[in-house]
Parts: C-alpha cells; sequence; structure tokens
C-alpha cells in the first residue's frame, strides 16, 4: 500500500476490524509504503497520523 500525504506525517497504524492493532510505524515524511504480505485476507482500516499528533486520515482497505 502506498500513499502520499500533503504534509509530514509521524505515523501509520493497521487495525483489525475489531479495533485490534496489528502493526504501527513511525515515519518522517509525506510518502509511505506498507508490506501487507503478512496480513490474513480480510478488512482493515489505517490510520494516519500528522507531526502535529493529529488524525490525518483514517481509510478501510480489503487484503485478498
Amino acid at each position: 500500500i502506498g500513499s502520499t500525504a500533503g504534509y509530514p506525517l509521524e505515523a501509520v497504524f493497521i487495525y483489525s476490524v475489531e479495533g485490534n492493532l496489528i502493526s504501527s510505524q513511525n515515519i518522517s515524511t509525506n510518502k509511505i509504503e506498507l508490506d501487507i504480505s503478512g496480513l490474513s485476507k480480510g478488512m482493515y482500516f489505517v490510520k494516519l497520523v500528522g507531526s502535529d499528533k493529529s488524525p490525518y486520515s483514517l481509510r478501510r482497505f480489503v487484503k485478498n
């Protein structure tokens, strides 16, 4: 998964549909690449957090 934000990001979090934290990664750029090959098939949520600690985006994705 890849994304480019309009301003610097600080962290990215992946959650299961049940709300369990699956993965987190600290970042220091506005462009991210996530390796989801280790995830089981299903629906997940990705939360991007900006450098000011505020949530930038919450997106849903499905891994087939």
